[in-house]
């Protein structure tokens, strides 16, 4: 999933119980590339893979992961260089983090050899939760500064709510069929309608830069499935009706899809603002 293009960058199906890690393989297409990953893809041997080829990952920090800090980037935590990630954080009071350190990590093809990678680790403290989210990357500080990483990770949103979108409009977790030739129909025709869905989403707006505050796609995908039927009679209806159909369906969106209340923050928007109470 392209974060940055707001849809998908390529598509693979596979059986519904197969994990999504297996399907990533690493390659020269990491090259100066940032993957971000949420927990179910923490892997040090990913990870490590990763940094091989020329890329750069940003993750969420396991519960359990206990880097050793080996320096740091502010001056007033040198006290805490030479000690482990989760005793340093114990003794801190809210501060942001932002750590160099040494991650171990094991293999199953190697008999569970351990090994070690230098990662970052950045933390910012929630104020609503009242604990610290932590973060591992390899992006160096002059790429990445501490206070654009949890903008950044946000960005994940966007994978969610398109999955959100698939689901509750496009009806992708609701295929009655054991054939897998019309499950994969179905899916493919969920795909395609959200390929369509947003085509006229960006052809429909007056100002493309501000096309994601002002037609939200959660908003926008609600509409593009009323008037799916009205749509179908656009490309294959009567010849002299379609013109008398697209006026109406135009205006229609152009009045409808606009957010009517400008100045709600979008959840994506909320995310990388770190308006973590919003996001409870």
């Amino acid at each position: 999933m392209n974060v940055v293009g707001r849809g998908p960058s390529s598509i693979q199906i596979t059986h519904g119980s197969r994990h999504d890690l297996r399907l990533l393989r690493a390659g020269e297409w990491m090259r100066d590339k940032l993957l971000i990953f949420d927990l179910g893809y923490f892997q040090g041997h990913l990870f490590s893979r990763i940094g091989v080829y020329g890329g750069f990952f940003l993750s969420r920090l396991k519960k359990h992961t206990n880097p050793l800090i080996v320096a740091t980037a502010r001056p007033e935590h040198q006290r805490f260089v030479g000690s482990k990630l989760q005793d340093a954080v114990a003794r801190m009071h809210g501060e942001p983090i932002d750590f160099d350190g040494t991650l171990h990590y094991q293999t199953h093809r190697s008999k569970w050899r351990h090994h070690t990678m230098p990662v970052r680790i950045v933390g910012v403290w929630n104020p609503a939760a009242l604990r610290y989210h932590l973060y591992l990357t390899n992006v160096p500080r002059e790429k990445l500064g501490l206070e654009h990483i949890p903008a950044v990770y946000a960005a994940r949103w966007e994978i969610e709510l398109l999955f959100r979108e698939l689901k509750t409009q496009y009806r992708i977790d609701d295929l009655r069929s054991r054939s897998r030739h019309v499950t994969e129909c179905l899916l493919y025709a969920s795909l395609i309608t959200l390929a369509v869905s947003r085509r006229l989403h960006r052809l429909l707006a007056p100002n493309p830069e501000r096309l994601p505050q002002r037609h939200p796609l959660d908003r926008w995908a609600v509409l593009f499935t009323t008037i799916s039927r009205d749509l179908l009679d656009l490309v294959i209806g009567p010849t002299s009706q379609r013109s008398f159909i697209a006026v109406r369906l135009r205006r229609f969106l152009l009045h409808e899809a606009p957010d009517p209340n400008r100045r709600r923050l979008l959840l994506p928007v909320r995310a990388q603002l770190g308006q973590f109470g919003a996001l409870a």
